[in-house]
């Protein structure tokens, strides 16, 4: 119901994702429900950015485990392919390229 108010839809992608984060049965069904939003494929990205930066941590990158940095860029990697399906899905949405760039940002894209 936001619209086209992108501030409005990026506040609700992070409250949501912030819930799926806990539980996401619910975005799991409704990815599978609809496999054509751009909505649920943009939380979707978002979740894996968040659970990404949850197992990495915030401390500095050095003092990151081996396991725990591969896992890190595993999710990142999985966010921008995720995210990157969003913006074919709805590419008037800026939300997908949010994700995409702070993915980036985090695998040191140049």
């Amino acid at each position: 119901h936001a619209g086209q108010d992108w501030d409005e839809r990026w506040h609700r992608i992070q409250l949501l994702g912030e819930i799926a984060t806990e539980n996401s049965y619910w975005l799991t069904q409704w990815s599978q429900d609809r496999p054509d939003s751009g909505d649920a494929a943009t939380l979707k990205a978002y979740v894996l950015l968040l659970t990404g930066w949850a197992i990495r941590g915030s401390g500095l990158g050095r003092e990151v485990p081996a396991p725990r940095m591969r896992q890190f860029h595993d999710h990142l990697h999985a966010a921008v392919e995720t995210a990157q399906q969003a913006a074919t899905l709805a590419p008037e949405d800026p939300g997908p390229w949010v994700v995409m760039v702070t993915a980036a940002r985090g695998l040191k894209y140049t």
